[in-house]
């Protein structure tokens, strides 16, 4: 490629292995600093840092100074383990989020040893010869030596929003430094590094931050909000059952403290936050697994509530993978072009390569292009964009195989949709045909130049429409000769031309896109094509796929800014497939905030530093991960490795499961909450023994609320899930029905389990009134019993809460096999703690009988047919 040099460029070839070591040695590596991680013990201790757990330990520390030593343990021993379940849950979150925030690392072209190569950003050093294009993210500071009329958005550094122009100036070095950071918004160049990591200018400024401060989700802070509201109403009914204890019941000091503290624990869902956080974490990882990697914790929770998905044709729909099937000359008409992949041996061009309008087509095709095909092995790859490299795949079929010695050269970009470059006194170009027939005055025709009339220009143009309605991407060749001193500037170089011929591309639709299309339909989501191709290509490709017809409306982007924003929002609220083509970056984001404006949750694809702004506006901005710009990649929430757009479709099946599944658990843990304190509460007023000891009141919660809920949060999807409308993203969890839910299955958990205990202490010869002691062997085993039947009655609820409206035997409910390990491990605890004679002594416990096991088991099983009799009710009411 040719360019604009200073005299002073660095070695053509690149650095050598050795000279990379050196320099890396010599100027470390690529990498900012970072705030050093915070260690092991302190993530421990901070799990202790909850005032309830502070409260707690308080109360460990009285139990010893009275001489309690048994509960004392007890309680430090379940405090402990709850703070190692909080710490290595953080502890596995943090670590998928470093893994993933590595799969996301940006990439830098570069010359090394005579070969441009594709490496990490943090891979870069000093002496490097940086390869840059429009859309990338500059990797380190450098010093320009070829540029191409290179405009970079310095904003991350400076805060101006309008591009810079760089140039070479022997005089002024600092006109030509370009720095790490920054995005390369139009144009291209050459540069060498000359400072990486902490030496560079960002890093420098990075080295001033201390802190980052970590945006919590919405739903996060909801359930936080809900732990401080629960907490506080918490601490206000233990205070209560202090005072009620230990003024009017006669009980000690240390059991009314430890008592009260103990209801308080039960009655707070503190692992909420952690189990939320830990759930998120699993479908980011579950997500990176189906080829998209969620860059923030609160997109999982948008991504089930998308209505509309804004989407991009090429790469996105179809594969990305170019390959020219058609041509058109004035003098011959249609020709085919042969084969597959990006082999110039395999297939041909037929049309004989002494045909001199062919053999211009073809020159300007490969001419006018930043592209490079190579062989590694038996398989040929593509360096640069696809579309182009289809073009020089196509011109060495017809034997093209010229080394272009380039001279001034205007880049591609949305607003003109037109390439050129000057080679030997020629401008050579290329781009969307009708853009180009504009700037033509003659057409090439047996090797002449003749007089472009209305009557050729239309046939032209029906040609490019034909193969358009095939499905074809078109591009256009033309040329004309550079006047001697002739000042060239894009509207000047790109007039007068002379257009030469027409080739068609085929970008076959992904196989699974369609299947993905019909799912987006039953999930009550549109699909809404914006591009910048053809429309009738775009409607083309949309057919086959299922998402337009014959009679889908096109609007074009001079369409689009004719009208007004209420006649937009008209047309966008009657919820019509419609395909914009030829759309510039301002009218796709105004396409998104119009759909925002209308309610409406917008996801949109893109892949280029112009689709930025819609990225970043859009609910949900989803980057292409293997052609997509740095830029692209740094504004969107999504990055998609295989740019598919079936992995959205994945990726919203999946935040439907993730927010279905909270849900499942946040009213599984209320509900078991409000059943421990309503068998707590109720015992005291009626004057009842006391039902549970502090200590198993504490181990109730750590045997049904840890694992059970986590096992929850991973339950798989609803196969309807998708099938059902997107929810309302401005809706609350707490509300009116679903709180109703949970106070119905806490009050029948409570009244069970005190009608079991109750039946105990009757069955045992007490009489109502009757003053018990702690110790007799029947409140221990009327005690023991209360705390089996609210562990097994909790363990049988989390069927219930699988499904709201589907009975817990429905076959559409998938096997969860974590569930039933869960289930396992907590009745193996219950087993231990109430039979063995160890366990006893500590926990206070007694042995049950079978009998007494058997009608454990039946006041458990019975939480089910209370709720199957709802579900039934709510099924008939339908």
């Amino acid at each position: 490629m040719k360019m604009t040099k200073t005299k002073n460029s660095p070695k053509k070839t690149g650095l050598s292995p050795a000279e990379i070591l050196a320099s890396r040695e010599k100027h470390g590596a690529n990498v900012l600093a970072v705030k050093k991680p915070e260690s092991w013990w302190r993530k421990f201790l901070r799990q202790f840092s909850d005032l309830l757990v502070v409260v707690l330990i308080v109360a460990v520390a009285i139990s010893f100074a009275f001489g309690e030593i048994v509960d004392a343990l007890v309680i430090f021993g379940i405090v402990l383990a709850n703070a190692t379940i909080g710490f290595v849950q953080e502890f596995k979150t943090e670590k998928m989020l470093e893994a993933l925030q590595k799969l996301v690392a940006l990439e830098s072209k570069v010359l090394r040893a005579g070969k441009i190569q594709m490496i990490s950003a943090s891979e870069v050093v000093v002496g490097d010869i940086l390869i840059l294009e429009e859309g990338v993210k500059i990797a380190a500071d450098a010093q320009l030596f070829a540029i191409d009329e290179i405009k970079i958005d310095e904003s991350i550094l400076t805060g101006e929003s309008i591009a810079v122009n760089k140039f070479l100036d022997e005089k002024d070095e600092r006109a030509a430094k370009i720095f790490s950071g920054t995005t390369i918004v139009s144009g291209g160049g050459r540069a060498v590094v000359v400072a990486v990591g902490r030496s560079t200018e960002f890093g420098k400024i990075a080295e001033l931050a201390t802190t980052t401060k970590k945006s919590d989700s919405p739903l996060t802070k909801e359930m936080r909000n809900i732990g401080i509201f629960v907490s506080k109403i918490s601490v206000a009914i233990s205070a209560l059952l202090f005072i009620f204890g230990y003024f009017l019941r006669d009980y000690s000091f240390i059991e009314s403290l430890l008592f009260a503290v103990a209801v308080a624990v039960a009655a707070v869902p503190e692992g909420l936050p952690v189990t939320i956080t830990t759930a998120l974490a699993l479908g980011m990882r579950r997500l990176a697994d189906k080829k998209a990697l969620v860059r923030e914790l609160k997109s999982v929770e948008t991504l089930g509530a998308t209505t509309v998905i804004c989407s991009d044709k090429t790469g996105t729909l179809t594969r990305n993978e170019m390959l020219v099937r058609r041509g058109w000359l004035a003098s011959h008409g249609d020709f085919e072009i042969t084969g597959r992949g990006y082999d110039p041996g395999n297939g041909a061009v037929e049309i004989v390569r002494k045909h001199l309008d062919a053999r211009k087509l073809f020159e300007i095709m490969d001419a006018v292009n930043d592209a490079d095909i190579s062989k590694k092995g038996q398989i040929w790859k593509i360096i640069g964009d696809p579309t182009e490299a289809a073009l020089r795949v196509a011109a060495r079929k017809f034997g093209i195989t010229k080394k272009w010695r380039r001279g001034r050269t205007f880049p591609f970009d949305s607003n003109r949709k037109l390439m050129s470059t000057v080679v030997g006194g020629e401008i050579l170009a290329k781009g969307a045909p009708e853009k180009l027939l504009a700037r033509c005055s003659h057409f090439f025709e047996n090797g002449k130049i003749k007089k472009l009339d209305a009557t050729t220009k239309k046939r032209i143009l029906a040609h490019a429409e034909f193969f358009a309605d095939d499905a074809l991407r078109v591009l256009g060749a033309a040329f004309r000769a550079v006047r001697k001193g002739e000042k060239l500037t894009p509207e000047k170089a790109e007039s007068n031309l002379v257009f030469v011929g027409l080739l068609g591309m085929h970008d076959a639709p992904r196989k699974e896109v369609a299947d993905a299309v019909a799912a987006c339909r039953l999930a009550g989501i549109r699909i809404t094509i914006v591009t910048g191709d053809f429309g009738i290509t775009a409607r083309a490709i949309a057919r086959e796929l299922g998402i337009a017809d014959e009679k889908t409306r096109i609007l074009t982007g001079d369409d689009l800014r004719k009208l007004s924003t209420r006649e937009l929002k008209k047309i966008l609220r009657k919820k019509e497939n419609i395909i914009f083509a030829r759309v510039k970056p301002a009218d796709k984001l105004r396409i998104v905030e119009i759909y925002k404006k209308l309610g409406e949750v917008v996801a949109v694809t893109g892949d280029g530093v112009n689709d930025a702004p819609a990225l970043k506006r859009a609910d949900i901005g989803v980057a292409m991960g293997r052609c997509g710009a740095d830029v692209a990649k740094e504004a969107a929430s999504v990055i998609l490795t295989n740019d598919s757009f079936a992995t959205i479709v994945d990726a919203i099946s999946e935040g439907r499961r993730i927010y279905g599944n909270m849900r499942k658990f946040i009213g599984y843990i209320f509900s078991c909450n409000i059943g421990e304190l309503l068998v707590v509460v109720v015992a005291i007023l009626l004057d009842l023994p006391l039902p549970l000891t502090a200590v198993l009141i504490l181990l109730v919660d750590l045997g049904t609320d840890l694992l059970p809920s986590l096992a929850l949060g991973i339950d798989p999807a609803d196969p309807l899930a998708m099938r059902e409308p997107p929810r309302d993203p401005h809706s609350r969890i707490l509300r009116g029905k679903f709180i109703f839910h949970f106070l119905w299955m806490g009050a029948v958990i409570g009244l069970l389990v005190l009608g079991g205990y109750f039946g105990i202490l009757l069955s045992g010869g007490w009489h109502f009134g009757e003053a018990l002691a702690d110790d007799s062997p029947l409140h221990l085993r009327a005690s023991s019993f209360a705390f089996a039947s609210l562990v097994v009655i909790q363990l049988f609820n989390i069927f219930n809460f699988r499904s709201t409206t589907l009975s817990a035997f429905s076959r559409r409910i998938q096997k969860n096999l974590f569930l039933w390990f869960s289930i396992f491990v907590s009745i193996a605890l219950v087993l231990i703690i109430v039979e063995l004679p160890l366990a006893q002594k500590v926990f206070g416990t007694h042995s049950l009988s079978l009998g007494e096991w058997t009608a454990v088991g039946a006041i458990g099983a019975s939480i089910l047919f209370f709720e199957e009799a709802r579900k039934l009710i709510f099924r008939l009411q339908k």
